[in-house]
Order: C-alpha cells, then sequence, then structure tokens
C-alpha cells in the first residue's frame, strides 16, 4: 500500500509545533482510513524526511503516537514505526480517566449501565 501524502511542516500554523503537525496528520490519516492497523510508518529518519523536519521533531511526533496507542515502535535495524493494533483494554483506561476527570463517580457509571441495559432488554 502506498501511504498517504504528508504536508510538510513549513505549511502548519506556526503556533502548531511541528511534532503535533505530524502527529494530527498521522491520525488523520488513520481516521479516513489511508493507514490500518499494521501499516509502516516508517523510521524516524523516514518521518522526518517525509516531513521535512528535524529527527528531533520525528522523534517527539512517535513518542506521542506512542503515548496515546496509534503507533508501536520498534528501535534498531529493522525497526520503525507501525499502525498499532486496537486495544480495547486501552480504550477502557482512557474513559476511565476522562470520567474520572469530569467528576462522574463509580455510582453513576452503574446507574447508566442498569438504565442503558433496562432499555436493550
Amino acid at each position: 500500500m502506498r501511504g498517504p501524502r504528508w504536508e510538510p511542516a513549513t505549511r502548519r500554523d506556526r503556533q502548531v509545533t511541528v511534532a503535533r503537525w505530524i502527529f494530527v496528520q498521522v491520525k488523520q490519516a488513520l481516521l479516513s482510513g489511508k493507514l490500518r492497523s499494521g501499516d509502516f510508518l516508517g523510521t524516524e529518519k523516514d518521518l522526518a524526511t517525509a516531513f521535512d523536519v528535524s529527527r528531533i521533531a520525528a522523534r517527539d511526533a512517535l513518542k506521542a503516537l506512542e503515548a496515546h496507542g496509534i503507533v508501536i515502535s520498534r528501535p534498531g535495524p529493522g525497526g520503525g514505526a507501525r499502525i498499532a493494533e486496537g486495544n480495547p483494554g486501552q480504550f477502557a483506561e482512557a474513559l476511565a480517566i476522562q470520567l474520572a476527570l469530569i467528576g462522574v463517580s463509580e455510582s453513576e457509571i452503574f446507574r447508566g449501565q442498569a438504565a442503558i441495559e433496562a432499555m436493550a432488554a
């Protein structure tokens, strides 16, 4: 599969960091179906070349993509970043964190679950 065409960082809004610019483009390519689980994104050097940025910026973008569970990176010869497989456990953890941040209690979650299950039955 031929990968998506990347916009060079020189076209970004200057209020957006170069690493964020890369992160957003990769995320959008994934959400639009241009990238799928298992697709090879490239090495740090590949990304730096594709986006016309420094390797440091590419490394920062890869770290953010990995932290969000979008890519899996393997170091060394033959390594690089691939689009990750879906992980329901990671989804559940992220949802639990967001619910805690907005102040939804466990009892509210269970009441919502009970209501949904009753309607579904």
